[in-house]
Formats: C-alpha cells, sequence, structure tokens
C-alpha cells in the first residue's frame, strides 16, 4: 500500500529533489522512470522488504563492482510495434539483441548469487529466457547495424553474384577511360555511381560521338554522366541483384522483427524487472554517496511500549552540501512532540525538514544519511507545513494558507501520524497564535500523534517544560559571532537573543535598559528558569560523557587482558603438544635403539634375562600425558586507569600472557624483571596493566607466571628458519624468538636464513651485533649449513 500523501507534502519536504538524485545514479530509461516515480510505502512488510533489497543491492556493489547494466534499453515500444507487424531497423532490433544479453547475463548473475542475495535473486524469475532471439540477431546482424551475408544462404548467393556481376562491370569501365580511343571524350578517367548506375564524366560537345546514356550532369552542363552502352546490359544485371538482395534483406528484417513481437510480453517484463533492478543499484550508489546506513525498521505492530518511533543518530539533510552539521533526535519514546525553538536562519526549519525527509526516504526503501542505530516506525501518513513554496532560504507562507493545511492535518491525524509544522501559530497576533499553536499540540497529544514543530513562542517552551509527553529543542546561537551553530539541543529550550544581538551591534545602552524594562517581569523570570535548566542540562550532559569515556576505556582494558589470558592458555597448549610429539619421538627412537641392542648383545653372548630386563625398562617409558586444564583467572569488576610508565611499575607483556616489573626504561625498548628473569622487549609490545593493588595484580596473575615457568623448558625450540622471509619480517621475528628462547633457558639456538641474495643474512647479523640477550654468534659449520646458518650463543 502506498502512503496516502499529498503531492505539496512530498515537495514542502523535498523528497522529489532526493527522487532526482536518486535518478541520476540510474544507467537506462526504465530505471530512470522507475527512480522518479518513486513513493514511500505504508506497508512495514514492503518497507522491511525494500530496505532489504537496497542492503543486499550494496552487497552486490561490493561482490560485483565492475557489473552494470550498460547495453540495456527500454525496448517495450519496438516490441509492441513488432508484434503489430512492423519491420524494425537493424539498429532497433540490435538494441533488443543488447537488451536481451543483458537480460541472461543478470539472470545468471542472480541464480550464481541467490545464497548471499536471497531477496535480490529473486528478481532473476521475472527476468525471461531470450537466447534464441538474441543468437538469430546477432547471426544476421553486425555490430554496425548492417545485414550480414549469412543471414540466409539466398542473401549469400545473392550478395556473391552481385560482387562478380560488378567486378566484370568495373573492369570493362576500367578499359573504357583508359582506351585511346575515348580518352578524350572524358573530363578525367573516373568511374563513379548515378542512379544506381556507374558511370562516366563525359564532356559535353562529345555526347554523340560516345555511345551512351546520360543519367546526370553538372551544374554547369560542361559535364553528362554517362552509362556506356555497350555496358547497359551488364549495368541491368547488377541493377536487378542489388533489388534481389535488398528484397531479401527486407525478408530477413522482417523474420527477426516478427520474431520479436512474439517475445513481446516477455520483453516488457524483462525490461521492468531489469528497470527495478537498476532502480535498487541506484539506491545503493546513492547510499554510498551520501554515506549512508540502513535503518531500523519497527512496524507499529510490533513495537514494545517505551520504543522511540523516530530515532535518528547524527542525522544530515541528504540535499545541503559542504559541511553539514548533524541532529540527533527520538520521538515516542519519553514524549511525543517536540517543540524546536531559537533564532531565525538557525537551523529550525532544517532540521524539521530532515525529521520528514529521513522517514519518507526510510519508508521508499532508501537508506539514510545517518549513523548506525537509527531507527523509524511505518508511519501511515506524513504530514508537513513549511509555507507557501517555501525553501530553507525563503520567506514564511501567509496564516490563512498556514492554517488551512494545518485544519486538513488535524482532521486526518492518527496514531500512526507523523505531522510536522514549521513556525506553529505564526503570522498573526502573538497572544492569540500562542493559544491556538498550544491548543493545536494538546489536540494531536489527545489523538496520539507524532508531532515535530518549530516555534518563537515562550508561552510553548513554558508547555513543554510542564507537559509530559513534550519536550523542548533549540538550535544554537553563538553571541560572539552573532551566527548560529545549527547544533539541535534536545531538552533544552532557545533563549530570546533579540536584546543580546543589538547589544552586540552597538546598540545605545538608554535604548537597551528602556527595552530591558519593558520586558514583562515574567518573560524575564521564564528566561531565567529556562537558562538554569540548560545549564544544569549541560553539566549532566558533560558527566555522562565523562563517564561513558571511563567506562569505555576499563571495558577496552577488560578485553585486552582476556585476550593475553587466551594467548597464555593457547601457548601452553601449544608447548605441551610440541613436548609430547618430541617424546613420542624420542620412545620410538628409544624403542627401535633397544631392538637393535638386544639383537648385538645376543649375538655377544649376553644372557636372555638381563637383555629382556633392558627392553622392559624401555617399554614402561611413557610419553607426556595430557596438559592439565588451564588455569582460570577472575577479572575484577573494574580497574583504574593506567599510570604513566617508569621504573617500578608493573605492566602487561601480552605476547607472554604475564605480568613484569620495569628496571629501565629506553626511547623505543624497556627492561624487564619476568618471573625473576631479566628482558629487554619494544614499548609497543607491552600493554598498560591497571594495577589498583599491586599485590591483588600479582595474586591474579601469579597462576599464569607459574605455568609458564614449568613450560618454558620447552616452549621455544632450538632453532629459527627465516629463509623466504623480508628483511623487516625476518628481524621481527628474530627479536621475539631471542627473547622467548632466553626465557625458555635456552643457552645456544641455531637461525637459518640460507644464502640468496643475503639482505636477510645481513639483517640477522646486524640485530644479533646489538641485542643485549646475545653473549656471541659465528655462521654454523659447513655440515651444519655453513653461512647459510648462524649459531647463536645467549648470555647466561
Amino acid at each position: 500500500m502506498l502512503m496516502p500523501m499529498l503531492a505539496h507534502d512530498l515537495t514542502v519536504l523535498e523528497f522529489d529533489k532526493v527522487r532526482g538524485l536518486l535518478a541520476h545514479h540510474t544507467s537506462f530509461s526504465a530505471g530512470h522512470a522507475r527512480a522518479l516515480d518513486l513513493v514511500p510505502s505504508a506497508e512495514a512488510d514492503e518497507v522491511e522488504r525494500r530496505q532489504q533489497l537496497t542492503a543486499e543491492a550494496a552487497l552486490l556493489r561490493e561482490l560485483r563492482p565492475n557489473d552494470g547494466l550498460g547495453g540495456a534499453r527500454d525496448v517495450t515500444p519496438l516490441a509492441r510495434r513488432a508484434s503489430l507487424g512492423a519491420v524494425l531497423l537493424p539498429s532497433e532490433l540490435l538494441e533488443v539483441q543488447a537488451t536481451a544479453h543483458v537480460a541472461a547475463r543478470w539472470q545468471a548473475t542472480l541464480d550464481k548469487l541467490a545464497r548471499q542475495l536471497p531477496t535480490l535473486a529473486e528478481l532473476r524469475f521475472g527476468l525471461s529466457d531470450h537466447s534464441d532471439l538474441e543468437a538469430a540477431i546477432a547471426a544476421a546482424i553486425d555490430d554496425g547495424g548492417e545485414v550480414l551475408d549469412a543471414a540466409s544462404s539466398e542473401l549469400r548467393r545473392l550478395r556473391a553474384e552481385l560482387r562478380a556481376a560488378q567486378e566484370r562491370l568495373m573492369a570493362r569501365l576500367r578499359e573504357l577511360i583508359t582506351s585511346s580511343g575515348q580518352r578524350q571524350c572524358l573530363q578525367e578517367p573516373i568511374i563513379t555511381q548515378r542512379n544506381g548506375r556507374y558511370v562516366v564524366p563525359v564532356k559535353a560537345e562529345y555526347k554523340t560521338q560516345f555511345k551512351g546514356l546520360v543519367h546526370d550532369q553538372s551544374a554547369s552542363g560542361a559535364t553528362l554522366f554517362m552509362e556506356p552502352l555497350a555496358l547497359v546490359e551488364l549495368g541491368n544485371r547488377c541493377r536487378q541483384l542489388e533489388l534481389a538482395a535488398q528484397h531479401e534483406v527486407e525478408r530477413i528484417l522482417q523474420a527477426l522483427s516478427a520474431a520479436v513481437g512474439q517475445q513481446a510480453e516477455a520483453l516488457a517484463r524483462s525490461v521492468d524487472t531489469l528497470g527495478e533492478l537498476d532502480l535498487l543499484l541506484a539506491q545503493a550508489r546513492l547510499a554510498e554517496a551520501m554515506a549512508a546506513t540502513r535503518p531500523e525498521i519497527v512496524p507499529f505492530d510490533r513495537r514494545r511500549p517505551g520504543e522511540p518511533v523516530v530515532r535518528l543518530v547524527d542525522a544530515r539533510h541528504p540535499l545541503l552540501g559542504g559541511h553539514v552539521v548533524p541532529i540527533s533526535l527520538e520521538l515516542g519514546a519519553d514524549y511525543d512532540v517536540v517543540l524546536i525553538t531559537g533564532p531565525n536562519t538557525g537551523g529550525k526549519t532544517v532540521a524539521l525538514k530532515t525529521v520528514g525527509l529521513l522517514a519518507l526516504m526510510a519508508q521508499a526503501g532508501l537508506q539514510l544519511p545517518a549513523a548506525p542505530g537509527s531507527r523509524l516506525a511505518v508511519f501511515e501518513s506524513i504530514r508537513a507545513d513549511v509555507g507557501d513554496e517555501q525553501s530553507i532560504e525563503q520567506s514564511l507562507s501567509t496564516f490563512s494558507s498556514h492554517i488551512t493545511r494545518v485544519v486538513d492535518m488535524l482532521r486526518h491525524a492518527g496514531p500512526r501520524s507523523l505531522v510536522l509544522l514549521d513556525e506553529l501559530g505564526a503570522g498573526t497576533d502573538p497572544l492569540e497564535g500562542a493559544a491556538l499553536a498550544r491548543a493545536i499540540v494538546e489536540y494531536l497529544l489527545a489523538r496520539g500523534t507524532y508531532c515535530v514543530a518549530t516555534t518563537h513562542y515562550s508561552e510553548l517552551k513554558a508547555f513543554a517544560a510542564a507537559s509530559p509527553r513534550v519536550e523542548n529543542a533549540s538550535v544554537e546561537f553563538d553571541l560572539e559571532t552573532l551566527a548560529p551553530t545549527y547544533r539541535l539541543s534536545v531538552g533544552l529550550p532557545g533563549r530570546s537573543n533579540a536584546l543580546a544581538i543589538a547589544a552586540h551591534l552597538g546598540m545605545p545602552a538608554e535604548v537597551l535598559g528602556a527595552a530591558q524594562r519593558l520586558v514583562n517581569p515574567e518573560h524575564g523570570e521564564l528566561e531565567g528558569l529556562l537558562a538554569e535548566v540548560r545549564r544544569e542540562r549541560e553539566v549532566a550532559v558533560a558527566e555522562r560523557a565523562r563517564a561513558a569515556a571511563l567506562a569505555e576505556e576499563q571495558d577496552r582494558l577488560r578485553r585486552r587482558l582476556r585476550e593475553a589470558l587466551a594467548e597464555t592458555e593457547r601457548q601452553r597448549r601449544e608447548a605441551w603438544r610440541r613436548a609430547r610429539e618430541e617424546s613420542e619421538a624420542l620412545l620410538s627412537a628409544l624403542r627401535r635403539e633397544a631392538r637393535r641392542l638386544r639383537e648385538r648383545l645376543a649375538a655377544e653372548q649376553v644372557t636372555r634375562q638381563q637383555v629382556e630386563e633392558v627392553v622392559r625398562e624401555v617399554e614402561q617409558l611413557q610419553p607426556l600425558p595430557a596438559p592439565p586444564e588451564p588455569v582460570s583467572v577472575e577479572l575484577p569488576e573494574a580497574a583504574e586507569p593506567a599510570g604513566p610508565l617508569a621504573v617500578g611499575v608493573e605492566v602487561l607483556v601480552p605476547s607472554l600472557g604475564v605480568v613484569g616489573t620495569v628496571l629501565a626504561l629506553g626511547s623505543s625498548h624497556v627492561e624487564l624483571e619476568v618471573s625473576g628473569r631479566r628482558v629487554r622487549l619494544p614499548l609497543e609490545r607491552l600493554a598498560a596493566a591497571t594495577l589498583a593493588n599491586r599485590a591483588q595484580r600479582r595474586a591474579e596473575a601469579g597462576a599464569p607466571e607459574r605455568l609458564l615457568a614449568a613450560t618454558f623448558e620447552r616452549a621455544a625450540p632450538l632453532q629459527l628458519d627465516l629463509r623466504g622471509k623480508r628483511r623487516d619480517e625476518a628481524a621481527y621475528e628474530l627479536d621475539a624468538y631471542l627473547h622467548d628462547a632466553y626465557m625458555a633457558g635456552l643457552r645456544s639456538v641455531r637461525v637459518v636464513h640460507g644464502r640468496g641474495t643475503g639482505a636477510v643474512r645481513q639483517a640477522v647479523q646486524e640485530l644479533l651485533a646489538t641485542h643485549p640477550l646475545v653473549e656471541d654468534f659465528a655462521f654454523a659449520e659447513a655440515r651444519e649449513g655453513g653461512d647459510g646458518a648462524t649459531v647463536v650463543r645467549l648470555s647466561s
């Protein structure tokens, strides 16, 4: 069901301009027409389906960024003409062929992507199979619009005979113009055509001497274009063949046009489906251009109590260029009516239009220029009064036209309506206008209608502050620059800035004083009360922002600690797995050696009892058992922010999952004491440890530290292979490996870097020469790799 809106409402909210932007992103006329005809829907399921289609179209552009509808044409009128017996031109048939090809390509594409794009892929069922028609046209007409010889055997035969006849005719004509007997009769020795006949230019004075037929003459009459009499029969033959070939071409075009006419309805369906696909892709392109997001759609019948019907987060008016100040606004949770106050040209009307326009866009299936988290209900009607032909920059409407539209809105307002009223009650006596405006708001509240209105009346500010379902909002004004900031503050009424602006502009003090005395005291008290509310609101907002930032930092630190503990457990299990594999390999080797020794000792007359005792001892050896259950460490519910890095401060080492104490600080490295060992690490490998209580942190981290100490002996392999790494990758991995090997208690390790270009070998040598954990190093012996490997001795 389409939304029952008046054209006036769509126009004043500038939805037609959004449709124009959308049409600009379409690829062919069918999609362009659909974009200009787009209207919002009042059916929740239809709105959700449209939003899903737009989201899947955006995903389609990510999956197939180069796919489009280039070549598609709205061939519906051509197909309809062909169905009535008209013969289409070759160029028109090529448009049909191109459209059939695009339909076939998109049918195959959507079929392949049906699992990823389930809703969008349903469009493939509207695309008919025109492969036979496409093949027939392609076989008969080339890309230039010429009918091919291969279009039929008869056309091939006729054109072959025509070419042969023309060649004979041209040969005879060339003989004639080069013969000495005829040369003086010719203006110049060339062959041309007149009226489909081959002729030569003859001087007028030789008309009687040159035997032939005159087909044309020059403008001056000095030259006659004559067909030699001896070649008339051959020319007639060529002309007959040309006419026969032309007739065959017409027959072929008629047959192809008839085939198009037979598929007229199917072609119309395909064009309609391609037009819908073009529109959806245009909606995805428009969303990209506006940096838009998909809103959450909330049907009224599935809305939970207390949920907002409108929540716009950092919403921007889509038609404003340059730097646009976003607005955030809610309706339906704590309040149903928002009254926006503030100075003229301050952005009140922009805010009002933004709410209405984005609601229309959402119900039309368009994504919104707003931050994620925006949500909108599906309104049955969205009505707006923004004045007579008023744009954002123009003046207000007259009171009578304003009231006429408001009366119509009130007549049709209901609990699923959104009403937008600009300068409510303006254009008449202020006292009566304010009273009328308040009565209108109360009427809308009683009917459960949602409303956003702008006003200058202070009485309405007080009414909003005292009414439970009405909320004040304002656009801010900078008194220093006398310019609006365009920021919308919900919960804060706008102030009257007339006297302040006058003072800033140099109004005499005695005039300002007199004006101040003439102001109604009650008005001054109201403004003071509203100013106090504003100050308290600003303090509360600042405190909430500070608390939210602190909570976010705490959550981030807790996530990092959990990740570090998870990495510790992963490393523990990996170390245990490697140790078990090594023990199993060692046991297998021992058993093989035991069998070999048994055979050898038996040959040397050792008693069988001694051999069996050795074998039983070996067989009783077992591989390492399964690792123990992971250590569970309870995280505190809250943590204090970390202080600056300094000697004596405890920090977290994520790569080891343990806490260490800072012993010394450098510009890019830090030395730590970890589990009784001295370790040097880059600063970026540390994470701040949130230590409200060091003893508590040691208790929390003690279990993983003891676990690491127990497994360090097997945590690092004896060899690091850097072959195939880039220079910077090799240096980074070597530095980490040396620290792991040192922590594992290894005294000597082997680094394989290969020979290659020598870049990795050089990087290894340079790092080892300055590394604090390296005592000395040298190339391996020839039998162990030579200069393709380096043996490193670590510090004790």
